[in-house]
């Protein structure tokens, strides 16, 4: 086939016309449920595979939540380990003592600062692992897996890529609190 054909034409027509046609679609957002061993997972699975979107469980949300808690902790301590480590060398480097006192003043206000959203993330781990493995079924309660999952959702990644939920949410109660708010 020759760059003059009609069909070679056509096709760069489309090629040139696409970005303008794909602005306007909208990320898959999907909820699989069914029997148990009905497939759901394989479905939820090749979905989120296809239209390249997140495939989400509760599991997989908690998980990514807890790891992302920590990783924000490490970020955090280490913000405030540098903070400090450059706090020390301007130290050493002035000469009058009341510039001293005042940075020394503003480094301990910003990391008390830092040290307290440090001990909020801290806390969300302890509830979630404490809840979880306190509750009989292993579970978190419905009330706290709704907003995890509402905050979830709200990212980023699952806005702009979409999302394929697989099993949740399970109870009504869980359906009716998410879609409240919406």
């Amino acid at each position: 086939m020759s760059l003059d054909s009609t069909a070679a034409k056509d096709v760069i027509s489309l090629k040139v016309k696409e970005p303008e046609v794909s602005k306007d679609l909208k990320p898959l957002k999907a909820i699989i449920h069914g029997p148990p061993a009905a497939g759901k997972t394989r479905l939820a699975n090749r979905l989120a595979q296809q239209y390249g979107a997140k495939y989400i469980t509760v599991k997989t949300m908690i998980e990514d939540t807890l790891e992302e808690l920590r990783e924000n902790i490490a970020k955090e301590q280490e913000r405030l380990e540098m903070k400090a480590i450059k706090g020390e060398k301007e130290d050493k480097e002035q000469v009058e003592e009341e510039q001293e006192e005042e940075e020394e003043e503003e480094l301990g206000e910003e990391e008390e600062a830092g040290g307290g959203i440090i001990e909020e993330w801290q806390e969300q781990i302890k509830f979630i692992t404490m809840a979880m493995t306190e509750s009989e079924d292993g579970k978190l309660p419905d009330e706290y897996v709704v907003r995890l999952m509402k905050a979830y959702l709200a990212k980023e990644v699952c806005q702009t890529r979409g999302y394929v939920l697989d099993g949740y949410p399970k109870t009504i109660q869980q359906y009716t609190a998410e879609v409240q708010d919406d």
